[in-house]
């Protein structure tokens, strides 16, 4: 949909507050503190190579699944009503999403296959290394998929390898590893340069109070770089250089600030922190089902304009509100995962719903 750069949305797209919506910006900030994350947790590991895989595979592999066939649901209840809505107010995002074949071989290919394992021909930084022959039908586009955003995950389990492998060679050898990061950086996509930020930034600790520096300069230093990322984000819309530079330095600012940190370790976003992965998992069926449905039911009565804007508002406080039961399946995947990594049998009483949201709740009473 082409924004006029004078109407409101053009005003926020044109400006630092087009953080708050840019998807992509989003994702590449993930993966810088995926790659700061996991190498802290590689670190203190005692796990072999195998068990680590295995353990990435199904943290990663279980909520993709389930949040596949939520989506399926969704497409079989709402059918095309994203498509009514696009003809209505010209967007190109929602006329061209949501092309699933129906067929079932193509539908569990999608499920269990695609999203985490193969990825999407337009948005799967290793293809675009690899020449493929025309022939290669088992890639579809993401437009194709159930759930777009999926092709993160795929990006995810390659970068968790590629961090694993740093880890491990950072333990063995400091100058294969320091060349093989130097490579890496050169020779790789960006998506997987900002693993390698986030990497650097955990080994060398500068999330650390190390440098002698009073506190008021540490913070001012900070404020600066994110300041320099945040002026920056409108030019992140269709460069994917541009995208990376800017995530790094909000990346680093944030993790570098004091305030900054505990701002982010506040209860309240801590929460939003352990909904996140469903949040981002359920958003796009969400808009392109009960959204799409929502904002055509009050067009009639409210206008286009103002129905979109409401249509935002209640999807993002259904979509928050839906994932706070749903997150249980995120849960599970960490069960699961912890116990795959430790070679435990799963105890799958412990695992099913029920008893996550009982011990969920029992956390919650604790913190209280």
């Amino acid at each position: 949909m082409k924004v006029d750069d004078h109407s409101f949305y053009g005003v926020i797209k044109n400006s630092p507050l087009f953080l708050l919506y840019d998807g992509f910006l989003a994702v590449f900030l993930f993966f810088c503190m995926s790659g700061f994350v996991l190498t802290r947790a590689y670190e203190k590991s005692l796990a072999g190579w195998v068990d680590q895989i295995q353990s990435r595979i199904a943290r990663l592999w279980v909520p993709t699944i389930a949040f596949g066939i939520f989506s399926l649901c969704l497409i079989a209840l709402f059918r095309h009503r994203h498509d009514d809505l696009a003809n209505v107010i010209n967007s190109n995002t929602l006329s061209c999403c949501w092309r699933v074949d129906k067929s079932w071989l193509a539908i569990l290919q999608e499920i269990f296959v695609n999203p985490l394992f193969l990825g999407y021909s337009d948005n799967y930084p290793m293809w675009s290394m690899i020449p493929l022959p025309s022939s290669a039908h088992f890639l579809i586009k993401s437009g194709n998929a159930l759930n777009s955003p999926v092709w993160t995950m795929n990006v995810e389990l390659q970068g968790s390898l590629l961090i694993l492998l740093c880890v491990r060679l950072k333990e063995r050898a400091s100058v294969f590893w320091a060349a093989f990061v130097a490579c890496a950086f050169c020779l790789l996509p960006a998506a997987f340069g900002a693993f390698l930020v986030g990497h650097m930034a955990a080994v060398f600790r500068f999330d650390e109070k190390k440098f002698r520096l009073p506190f008021w300069m540490n913070e001012a230093i900070a404020f600066c770089i994110m300041v320099w990322g945040i002026m920056r984000v409108a030019e992140a819309e269709t460069d994917v250089a541009a995208t990376f530079k800017i995530s790094v330095l909000i990346f680093l600012g944030v993790i570098r600030s004091g305030v900054a940190k505990a701002m982010f370790t506040s209860r309240r976003l801590v929460r939003l922190g352990e909904l996140s992965v469903t949040i981002y998992l359920v958003h796009w069926a969400i808009v392109f089902g009960p959204g799409s449905e929502a904002i055509l039911m009050c067009i009639p009565v409210f206008g286009v304009e103002a129905s979109r804007l409401i249509g935002v508002v209640a999807v993002v406080l259904f979509i928050v509100m839906i994932s706070n039961p749903l997150s249980v399946v995120d849960r599970l995947a960490v069960d699961i995962s912890h116990a795959v990594k430790r070679r435990e049998r799963l105890d799958w009483r412990k695992l099913l719903p029920p008893a996550i949201w009982e011990r969920a709740a029992r956390q919650s009473l604790d913190n209280a």
